[in-house]
């Protein structure tokens, strides 16, 4: 490819020699000095090949006697060497002879230095093309060659352009050495000085050359691209691209091919998410080892049946960690030490889908039931809520820390070392940006990946009069509302957050550099993201490489408790246990919506009730006073010593409200609760019983009888539950024989 600058049309460009040019170049292939003594020697049959080298070395304004004798002398003795016109090289030979120019030569009086090359790889641009730049593993001073072919002038316009939006994007100022020289040639290879003539295909071959080399070349194409794309240069900007997810520890080879393509399959099948599916494919990778171990010769998941999905639940509940894994696995085995509940119940939950997808899709007969993997009661009932909350003191340090963060405790890094010196100091992120993420996530109960995604106003203030949050007297209590975007199983949402949220949030956008709109993986918008910089997303692993090692260390609290790291999804089931257990809390139902769950069944996996809120209902919910009553009993001590208690004459009389019963045995009585009145009842308008309570020395005393539960529903005053217990007892014999029933047909009689 030409340059535009530089057209070619008007030269012979005939890759043959001719016999005329063959014998006048014989003295250069022969002589070890320059036979070139000035343009006139030139004339003749060699003008075909001298015109073009002169143009494009006047071109770029190398006018200079010695600079163009140096390189027509290296151009003729390299035609002499290959009896072949440099119309017919390749990027490789034109290199070849660069870097030959670079070094001493025998066939040159004066062997050129290193930086005396330049003319020639200009000239081999100019009648060769910028392709020749491809193939150079040399950083050269392509700012100073791209000004040179393409006009000093608009490279310097296009250099400033994209400096001063670096700038204003707050890119590191250490790449900026590098990306003058990564979009200059950028430009050589599109031909233009004007940025508008740039293409996401030539980022894409500079990438491509540098996947190997120069480490700093090789993440420049991020910053400047993405500088491009805010200055809608280009349409995206290129991102570091990974290697597709591998097997645990890296590598497959111990696969049997045969498995290894039936993983494969259903992966590039299955709907779910990528992340889920890579997780799934390390655990069919243990099931296909699994399988070539236990049953030597099979290499199909087609020759799984019933006695094997028995077999494998059966290794499954005795596995260990480390089993079936990789022998070069990052993962270290422990035979000692058994594979955790809830990893077993996602190897099987694994196993489960992976069959009943293949037998759903007719890849598979259907050889066995895959409800044949089910988890076994035996290692299910091991798996349940387990809230990782952190303990109260250490959350409060930690609040007081991220409420009471400032600029001086944000680590700074040197734009330039230099010894002692502090006036370029500075942070990676801006302070409020770095502050903001800290107050969302103490205080917000957002995943992480949710808080990445974050957009641009999603904190808003509400009136608390006008929406009805707060009734009249709370109208000065402020109000702010978070919106989410959507979650992991939730639709997008608004929920309200402390105000703090909102005021570090506002503080963040003030400064935050507009940029283009990036694209939401989750639901493939273009969005402003709220948390951007450099014109990059923040990464999801911020805040536990970052934010929470700060916090920790500004509070001066571990980084790690009895229940393992403080993780960003530790904070998420802290907050959800205080708002539950808080007096006047969220209850269940308004925490699932406050969270983002689908069911409440999720919630509780995040919710701790907390010894406090246990005892004081556990006082509330006053249970011994609810089995247990206590009821007045009239004691006559003159009836025992007298001995008319012997008689048959009362003398304990327990009071049931309307009257008293002088049954000795009244707290096993079936009747206690809905009195028959059979003879033991004494009403209290009876003679006998004003006469007893008329004594002076009748004693006064409170026992308490157990209650059965229909026994205190009838107690609390349920109708139902009290005619229940009357119909319950209506052939029950009363102490004395008869039955309630038979007693009222006597009454009836008499």
């Amino acid at each position: 490819m030409a340059f535009k600058c530089f057209p070619l049309d008007g030269f012979n460009r005939d890759p043959v020699l001719n016999p005329a040019e063959k014998a006048a170049i014989i003295p250069w292939q022969e002589s070890h000095h320059f036979p070139y003594k000035d343009k006139e020697s030139l004339n003749g049959p060699l003008l075909r090949l001298a015109a073009p080298v002169l143009a494009a070395l006047k071109h770029a304004d190398y006018l200079d006697e010695v600079k163009q004798r140096r390189v027509i002398s290296l151009i003729f003795l390299a035609m002499g060497r290959t009896q072949t016109t440099y119309w017919s090289w390749t990027s490789a030979e034109w290199n070849s002879l660069i870097d030959s120019a670079s070094l001493a030569s025998t066939h040159l009086e004066h062997p050129p230095h290193r930086s005396k090359s330049r003319p020639l790889l200009t000239c081999a641009c100019l009648l060769h093309g910028p392709e020749i730049l491809l193939n150079s593993r040399r950083i050269t001073h392509f700012q100073d060659l791209a000004g040179t072919i393409l006009g000093r002038d608009g490279i310097q316009e296009s250099v400033r352009s994209m400096q001063e939006e670096g700038v204003r994007l707050g890119i590191s100022a250490n790449t900026k050495g590098y990306m003058p020289a990564y979009l200059s040639e950028a430009l050589l290879l599109c031909g233009s000085p004007r940025l508008s003539d740039l293409t996401i295909d030539v980022f894409v071959t500079l990438k491509d050359k540098y996947r190997t080399g120069s480490k700093l070349m090789r993440r420049t194409h991020q910053p400047v691209t993405r500088i491009l794309h805010n200055l809608k240069v280009l349409p995206y900007p290129l991102i570091r691209e990974f290697t597709k997810c591998e097997f645990l520890g890296g590598v497959n080879d111990d696969l049997h091919p045969e498995w290894l393509s039936w993983i494969n399959r259903w992966f590039e099948t299955s709907t779910m998410d990528l992340k889920t599916r890579q997780a799934h494919r390390n655990h069919l990778a243990k099931l296909g080892r699994w399988f070539a171990a236990t049953y030597p010769g099979s290499t199909s998941p087609e020759q799984w049946t019933r006695d094997t999905a028995a077999a494998f639940v059966a290794a499954v509940s005795s596995m260990h960690i480390g089993d079936w894994s990789h022998p070069q696995s990052r993962v270290k085995r422990e035979p000692r030490k058994p594979l955790k509940p809830r990893s077993k119940c996602m190897l099987l939950a694994v196993a489960r889908c992976f069959f009943f997808d293949c037998q759903y899709w007719e890849w598979l007969p259907y050889k066995f039931d895959p409800s044949n993997l089910e988890t076994p009661r035996s290692i299910s009932c091991l798996v349940g809520p387990a809230p990782r909350v952190i303990a109260d003191l250490h959350w409060a340090k930690l609040l007081n820390a991220g409420v009471g963060m400032t600029k001086k405790d944000v680590p700074t890094f040197l734009i330039r070392a230099k010894a002692g010196d502090q006036s370029n100091a500075a942070t990676y992120y801006p302070f409020e940006m770095v502050k903001a993420l800290a107050i969302i996530w103490l205080f917000s109960g957002l995943r992480a990946n949710e808080i990445q995604r974050l957009r641009v106003g999603c904190a808003r203030k509400q009136s608390p009069v006008e929406d009805g949050f707060y009734p009249q007297q709370d109208k000065k209590k402020p109000v702010c509302m978070l919106d989410v975007p959507i979650s992991k199983k939730a639709n997008a949402q608004s929920k309200p957050v402390d105000p703090l949220l909102g005021a570090a949030i506002s503080a963040w956008e003030r400064i935050r550099p507009a940029t283009a709109q990036q694209c939401d993986a989750k639901t493939g918008d273009m969005v402003d993201f709220l948390f951007v910089w450099r014109g990059k997303q923040v990464s999801v692993t911020y805040i536990n490489r970052t934010i929470i090692p700060l916090l920790c260390q500004l509070a001066g609290t571990p980084t790690s408790d009895a229940r393992g790291a403080i993780s960003s999804h530790r904070a998420r089931a802290t907050i959800a246990s205080q708002l539950y257990n808080a007096p006047g809390g969220f209850d269940i139902r308004d925490l699932q919506h406050w969270l983002g769950h689908r069911t409440p069944q999720a919630t509780m996996s995040y919710v701790s009730p907390s010894v406090t809120k246990l005892s004081k209902a556990y006082t509330d919910a006053d249970f011994f006073a609810r089995n247990v009553r206590m009821i007045d009993v009239l004691v006559d001590p003159e009836g025992i010593h007298s001995g008319a208690a012997t008689a048959g004459q009362p003398w304990l009389l327990y009071d049931v409200g309307h009257g008293f019963c002088s049954n000795v045995v009244y707290d096993k009585c079936a009747h206690r609760m809905a009195c028959a009145r059979c003879d033991f009842y004494l009403p209290k308008e009876s003679s006998y019983v004003q006469m007893l309570e008329a004594k002076q020395n009748i004693i006064h005393m409170r026992q308490a009888l157990a209650l059965q539960p229909e026994e205190i529903a009838a107690m609390d005053g349920d109708e139902e539950y009290l005619n229940k217990l009357i119909a319950k007892l209506e052939h029950t014999p009363t102490p004395q024989g008869p039955t309630p029933a038979q007693l009222r047909a006597s009454d009836s009689k008499t």
